[in-house]
């Protein structure tokens, strides 16, 4: 959630400032690129933690229809590589996301859905990392949640 708004945050501050309001029937796309480097932990073959670094392209958009409701999608494609730090074991690693949502102008109704594919790809003897990841709500003009969907799923596979 705090990516979604963080997100629609920036591409609203963008919009002002080229435009200077977000009227009814504007639209914005947003293409990123940034370098991103951390640590992960595994508890695959063996439980290390992982250096990463790599890649993050996300892609947004943003609508403004004619009735006030705020249509918004994301994609994100992750690459980069990895070293255990207890091991040395050497990875690649893949991801993909997309998320939409569509919020009424007063906030209500909602809804949201956001997925997430990632490998974890090892370059030697150890079990490769694959998570999904799928989230979903739906909330009615009264506030009431009538779906909500949280499956994840991570899986060691050698």
């Amino acid at each position: 959630m705090w990516f979604r708004r963080g997100v629609l945050v920036l591409v609203l501050l963008v919009a002002l400032a080229v435009g200077g309001s977000a009227n009814a029937g504007t639209t914005f796309t947003t293409v990123l690129r940034t370098p991103i480097s951390g640590f992960l932990t595994t508890d695959c073959s063996v439980s290390e933690t992982l250096a990463f670094s790599g890649t993050y392209r996300s892609v947004v958009h943003y609508t403004l229809d004619g009735s006030g409701s705020a249509h918004f999608s994301s994609s994100v494609q992750t690459n980069g590589v990895a070293t255990g730090l207890l091991t040395g074991a050497l990875y690649r690693f893949s991801g993909a996301s997309s998320s939409s949502s569509v919020e009424a102008p007063d906030g209500l109704p909602y809804h949201n859905t956001f997925t997430n594919t990632f490998l974890l790809v090892s370059q030697g003897a150890q079990d490769n990392l694959l998570m999904h990841i799928t989230l979903h709500v739906t909330v009615t003009p009264e506030g009431v949640i009538t779906a909500e969907v949280a499956d994840t799923r991570f899986e060691c596979v050698g």
